[in-house]
């Protein structure tokens, strides 16, 4: 199958958004599909980069990626509508057999010029524009399906009326080559020179607002006994959760890790928290999504096989079920939280809910989400 993936994000860049569109794309390409990536041209494109070693090397992708970038008329929302009817008439010109991308407008677009189209929904506030182009893609023929990332996304975009079947629910998903080899938490301390008796708590990933930083250095002040770690986030966060932690001996702030560090820090663990606000936003400081949220750090917890605590919203808890494979706690709760994290000293309780978070997550793979996707609308390409 030729498939045009087409981008409204620069790539590459370590936006969730780029992360997401970079490993569906090579996982298509890993099952044998012809798969040209295009996104709009950026400062930050490197000389070189439309080959594969870079792209492949930097997000550990499991095939090479064909990144075609085009001109991006104003780097502002201005000329927005610009590359957008630009990217789909110059993936007509490679005659797809299916365009398959995130932003509604590009797929109506791309659905008018004859060309059958599957738009991955992540979002309720679109916009104006991006709304209607959604409602109007809903209708066309050309629509083969809508992918949403969680129930609950689908659910509250009932409104765009889809055919019930052209819908199709797939949560985000884990590098599972990153974690197939499940490290021992003895192992990963040695390797982080973190203490063997410790009680280890660990959060990964951004800092900014809802995501729960707040929260936690007001247990940490709670529970001195443990150790906070946080790994990630942007420098000027990671620098305003140091003035905010200081004075406390027992929180470390590592800053942003490469990919191939983070699964140690993960393994090192006793829990893994993520505490979300429900004030959470996304990295535009903005759009409010933890409702119908499905975190890409969510499996990656998952698959490093260690006790998980999360906050109870509808998209995670789709995947995360209450003394299964993850204990939930209220959002905002700091009680709660700290409940959860002084039951998992438990170590029988803490092993139980990781061993089965690891088993469950080998659903929530890239491959496997990429042919699930794949194989549905199979049939569908066949028939038009």
């Amino acid at each position: 199958m030729r498939i045009s993936y087409i981008t409204d994000a620069p790539i590459p860049s370590l936006s969730a958004n780029c992360v997401h569109v970079l490993h569906m794309t090579a996982a298509m390409r890993a099952m044998g599909n012809d798969v040209e990536l295009i996104s709009p041209s950026h400062p930050g494109t490197l000389p070189g980069i439309r080959t594969t070693a870079h792209l492949r090397d930097r997000f550990a992708l499991p095939a090479s990626v064909t990144l075609t970038t085009l001109p991006n008329p104003f780097s502002d929302r201005r000329g927005a509508g610009i590359y957008l009817h630009l990217a789909a008439l110059y993936a007509a010109s490679q005659k797809p057999t299916l365009v398959y991308t995130r932003n509604p407008r590009i797929a109506y677009t791309a659905a008018m010029l004859g060309i059958k189209v599957v738009y991955e929904c992540h979002g309720v506030d679109r916009g104006i524009r991006a709304d209607r182009a959604a409602r109007r893609l809903a209708q066309h023929r050309n629509l083969v399906a809508v992918v949403y990332i969680s129930d609950r996304l689908r659910i509250l975009n009932g409104s765009l009326q889809v055919p019930s079947d052209k819908e199709i629910v797939e949560h985000d998903a884990v590098d599972w080559d990153r974690f197939r080899v499940a490290r021992s938490q003895a192992e990963a301390r040695q390797q982080l020179a973190f203490a063997r008796d410790r009680f280890l708590v660990v959060h990964a990933g951004h800092l900014y607002q809802g995501r729960g930083a707040e929260l936690i250095l007001k247990v940490a002040r709670t529970l001195p006994s443990a150790l906070f770690v946080f790994v990630g986030g942007r420098r000027d966060d990671v620098q305003s959760a140091r003035r905010s932690a200081a004075g406390l001996s027992n929180v470390v702030l590592v800053g942003h890790q490469s990919l191939d560090r983070v699964p140690w820090f993960l393994s090192a663990a006793d829990v893994l928290i993520m505490p979300y606000s429900r004030d959470a936003v996304t990295v535009d400081g903005r759009t409010r999504t933890i409702e119908y949220a499905s975190p890409m750090k969510m499996f990656e917890y998952m698959a490093a096989g260690r006790a998980i605590v999360a906050s109870r919203f509808p998209g995670i808890s789709e995947v995360l079920r209450n003394g299964e494979n993850a204990l939930l706690v209220e959002p905002d709760s700091s009680d709660e939280l700290i409940r959860a994290i002084e039951l998992l000293k438990d170590e029988p309780l803490a092993r139980s809910l990781g061993d089965r978070a690891r088993q469950d997550v080998r659903h929530y793979t890239w491959e496997g989400r990429s042919r699930r996707i794949l194989e549905a609308i199979a049939p569908r390409l066949k028939a038009g």
